[in-house]
């Protein structure tokens, strides 16, 4: 494994070096390749490993600090600025502006049919997409990348666009796509979605099967986390869960004599094409006859476990022996974590003064998702799985009876 993630990291540094460090956005590679997602991977993961140690802890100056590859290839122009939602779509544009690749994001969405929440967030059967917005250079000129950053890209997706199982993978295809329960297809840049209406990134999963994950927010500080039942399951349509970028090609293009690809269409992998893809993670790998989606079973060698246990039994490299000391361990530090951030986010609503205006007349409609200082500054979606881990606490050591897993 060691050996893997040297080569891995031989590989990538050329790159790096290469980097675009003016604002125009050029397409010098017309699709993405399994290297370019390893490389993408490693790109979240040196991210993930400083606001680990906290060397920074903030969107902006993580991406300026050496965690960054790229650091020190911006104009000064750009904002380095994305929340919970918009982060995986920042570090992915980010990567891909950086090394030439195509980009394109879901422009608008709209609740599938039987919806009974006007909330696009957390629509009770979920969204489709209705457009699509692409970055592609024209023949005389290439987008400017500090604009679409700032602005143009993050303005147009929110939690409610990850709100999708991603079946959709032609026309107005889905920019994610369900993956398998492995450590082959969850893995560093893998985002995980709550259907509680937050979202994260993957950055690092360990031998013993426990996956990382780095989240932002609203005043655009990040944070780590350990994945547990706090992040929870919902129905199929919500997309809760573990889901990958759809590689993208951009076919059809002209090339300049520099190299450059301009014009033509951007298409996404069909979900026949990726191995990864598998809606597992909604259904079991036993899945119920009658199609009740809540009711299929997470089989390992003929004994059903519950999801998250199965989970931490595929994600495990070789053998998964469970210490149940060092498991408890394990959860107590999350919470830790968890904690020490919610006194961030309580500071930065009391430097804004929040605590010092008046009580407002009436609470939003629904407190876990609203606009303004109540987007910004209110935290009951963090509280909730704040919540969620002391219940986790106290049936931690459930996984203890499994015993062990064999390499294959």
């Amino acid at each position: 494994m060691k050996k893997r993630i040297l080569m891995l990291s031989l590989l990538i540094l050329p790159a790096f070096a290469q980097a675009q460090s003016n604002s125009r956005w050029r397409i010098t590679k017309p699709s993405w390749t399994t290297v370019d997602e390893q490389r993408f991977g490693e790109f979240v993961s040196r991210l993930g490993a400083a606001v680990e140690r906290r060397e920074c802890d903030k969107v902006d100056t993580c991406l300026r600090s050496p965690a960054n590859p790229y650091a020190g290839t911006d104009p000064a122009s750009l904002r380095l600025f994305a929340d919970c939602a918009d982060l995986p779509y920042y570090l992915r544009s980010y990567f891909a502006w950086k090394n030439g690749l195509p980009m394109s994001v879901v422009s608008s969405i709209a609740s599938r049919p039987g919806n009974t929440n006007k909330d696009v967030r957390y629509s009770t059967m979920g969204n489709y997409v209705t457009g699509r917005y692409d970055v592609i250079p024209s023949r005389n000129s290439a987008p400017n990348a500090v604009a679409l950053l700032n602005s143009t890209l993050i303005d147009m997706t929110y939690s409610a666009t990850f709100r999708m199982i991603g079946l959709e993978d032609t026309g107005r295809f889905t920019d994610f796509y369900p993956v398998k329960l492995s450590r082959e297809t969850i893995r560093p840049g893998t985002v995980i979605y709550d259907p509680n209406g937050h979202v994260a990134i993957i950055y690092k999963v360990t031998d013993d099967g426990r996956i990382f994950y780095i989240d932002s927010h609203p005043d655009n500080t990040l944070t780590s986390g350990m994945y547990t039942p706090k992040f929870s399951r919902s129905h199929p349509q919500h997309g809760a869960g573990f889901k990958n970028f759809r590689p993208l090609a951009l076919q059809g293009a002209s090339r300049n004599s520099a190299g450059e690809y301009y014009g033509g269409k951007i298409v996404g992998a069909r979900n026949d094409q990726l191995a990864g893809f598998s809606t597992e993670q909604f259904y079991g790998n036993s899945p119920d006859p009658e199609g009740v989606w809540n009711k299929g079973k997470f089989l390992y060698r003929g004994v059903a476990f519950p999801y998250y246990d199965y989970l931490r039994i595929m994600m495990a490299s070789g053998e998964l022996r469970i210490d149940p000391i060092k498991d408890m361990q394990q959860v107590l530090a999350d919470i830790c974590v968890n904690l020490k951030d919610r006194v961030v986010a309580v500071e930065q609503a009391r430097k804004a003064g929040v605590d010092m205006k008046p009580h407002p007349e009436r609470l939003p409609t629904n407190i876990y998702g609203t606009t303004g200082e109540w987007e910004d500054y209110a935290s009951p979606s963090r509280d909730a799985r704040l919540k969620v881990s002391f219940m986790d606490l106290l049936t931690s050591s459930r996984l203890a009876p499994i015993g062990a897993r064999s390499a294959t």
